[in-house]
């Protein structure tokens, strides 16, 4: 058991899957979107900005989809697991097409 390795606890499918995904997935992630989109509106998208969010991002997102993913499982309703591995597909979907719209916008120039 990895409950003094947080990180590990979840990614190796050990935790309860409410936490993982109520409180990592939900409440965490919305402060950090909060904390980027106060950026980007305030001082503008420009690549330092996705490239630190990226930097900060895309490890947490990996971890966050892998762990809810592996514990899935770990609830008493078989439902609550479906519905958690499809929300992550969704949720996985949902990022790429983000980060491909940040990008064309860096690229591009449209704001």
């Amino acid at each position: 058991m990895n409950r003094n390795n947080f990180i590990l606890y979840y990614l190796n499918g050990e935790g309860p899957l409410w936490k993982v995904f109520w409180l990592w997935g939900v409440v965490v992630s919305w402060i950090l979107f909060g904390l980027f989109y106060y950026a980007a509106t305030t001082f503008g998208i420009s690549w330092g900005l996705f490239l630190v969010s990226g930097i900060i991002m895309l490890p947490y997102t990996v971890w966050l989809l892998v762990s809810i993913w592996m514990c899935a499982d770990n609830t008493g309703n078989d439902f609550w697991s479906r519905a958690s591995r499809f929300v992550t597909i969704i949720w996985s979907l949902n990022i790429g097409g983000v980060a491909g719209f940040l990008l064309t916008d860096l690229v591009i120039g449209w704001s």
